[in-house]
């Protein structure tokens, strides 16, 4: 349970990333361009450090990386809250960035563990608590931005510190009794179809770049929003995947997950085409179903890339969340279309984007991995 609480804490700044790029582009006076290449910057930065973080689990107990995230997080909120130009403002979405990228993998790797045979059930109750994280994120960012100013950011360090304290001591007391265990499952590694799930989630990422990034702005220049109405209509679509995630994941345990994870993207890419021509308050319908089928699929696509990588838990599941941030390379070309031909322009390329991803999933394997058991490796 601290650990779905933990996700939820490291996750809420993950979430809060496009709604703070629109407050530090309205308070800093950023172009959408400008903007996109510091959404880039961030991400690309923490996407590294989750690939070696991953590597690093995979090899050696790193228990430590789990309250490491939950800190870092919070801290880069704080700094988001005093940035006073671009390159201060890149600064503190590098270290927002940084902790979920050492997060993600130690944590991602002990609830594949823990799942048994119900791996993606399992996995999406884990994924919830990220995604209540990622639907929190533009809330926290308009309730305590526009109370105080961007400063009200420092008060995030109230509620992520106590919860990597908690996490910390948690993880101290599992690690003296796991101090030397290193769990790997039996089985051969699948690149091939490894590679196949990892360019459906970047093109999924990319999809969630485009809407989460630009969507927003299209709301606020276009249709006459708040910056409080375009936060809270990323929220409703960050939540989508709270109930979606355990309730596709049980869909994937019982039928099949290539169907699963294909049809949903077909979906996603029909809400993403349609999404220019809707108004309030239909826009938040919309989300809503965006949103289940972008974050719903998480804990699909988790299972399946430590089924296809058997030998790198950690790092499979690693680099499966570390798409969404490697897609961030986007919001650069995505903020040049923005500026040149407007937001919808940007919406047509990702729905695109996300018609491709179902393509490519009837490419995977159709039959489930055999399931092996765990066996333990390495020591001190």
């Amino acid at each position: 349970m601290l650990l779905i609480v933990g996700h939820a804490a490291v996750d809420v700044g993950a979430g809060a990333l496009p709604a703070l790029a629109q407050y530090l582009r309205t308070e800093l006076r950023l172009s959408y361009t400008l903007t996109g290449i510091m959404v880039t910057a961030a991400s690309l930065c923490g996407a590294v450090i989750q690939v070696a973080a991953g590597w690093t689990a995979d090899r050696r107990p790193s228990l430590w990386m789990v309250p490491a995230g939950v800190a870092l997080t919070a801290t880069g909120l704080a700094l988001a809250g005093l940035a006073t130009g671009p390159w201060t403002a890149v600064v503190a979405l590098a270290v927002l960035a940084l902790g979920p990228a050492l997060f993600h993998p130690e944590a991602v790797r002990r609830a594949y563990q823990a799942a048994g045979e119900r791996r993606a059930t399992v996995m999406g109750y884990f994924t919830v608590g990220g995604s209540v994280g990622w639907a929190l994120g533009p809330t926290v960012v308009a309730v305590l931005a526009g109370a105080f100013g961007l400063r009200g950011l420092l008060l995030w360090l109230l509620v992520g510190l106590p919860i990597a304290l908690l996490l910390a001591l948690s993880q101290r007391r599992e690690g003296t009794l796991r101090r030397a265990e290193v769990t790997r499952q039996e089985g051969e590694d699948l690149w091939v179809a490894y590679g196949i799930l990892m360019a459906i989630a970047l093109l999924r990422g990319g999809v969630h770049v485009g809407v989460t990034v630009f969507y927003p702005g299209f709301l606020i220049d276009r249709l006459g929003q708040s910056r409080e109405a375009a936060a809270a209509a990323l929220s409703v679509l960050l939540a989508g995947g709270v109930v979606a995630a355990p309730l596709l994941g049980r869909l994937a345990d019982r039928w099949s997950r290539r169907a699963v994870l294909g049809s949903t993207m077909a979906v996603l890419a029909g809400m993403v085409l349609i999404l220019p021509y809707l108004r309030p308050p239909w826009t938040y319908a919309a989300v809503l179903i965006l949103g289940a089928c972008s974050q719903g699929v998480l804990p699909i696509a988790l299972v399946l890339s430590q089924e296809f990588l058997p030998g790198h838990t950690a790092l499979g599941g690693g680099m499966q969340v570390a798409a969404s941030s490697v897609a961030a390379l986007l919001a650069t070309p995505f903020g040049l279309v923005a500026d040149a031909w407007g937001v919808p322009a940007v919406l047509r390329a990702a729905a695109a984007m996300a018609a491709a991803g179902a393509l490519l999933a009837a490419y995977l394997p159709s039959a489930r991995l055999r399931r092996a058991g765990p066996v333990l490796v390495g020591g001190e």
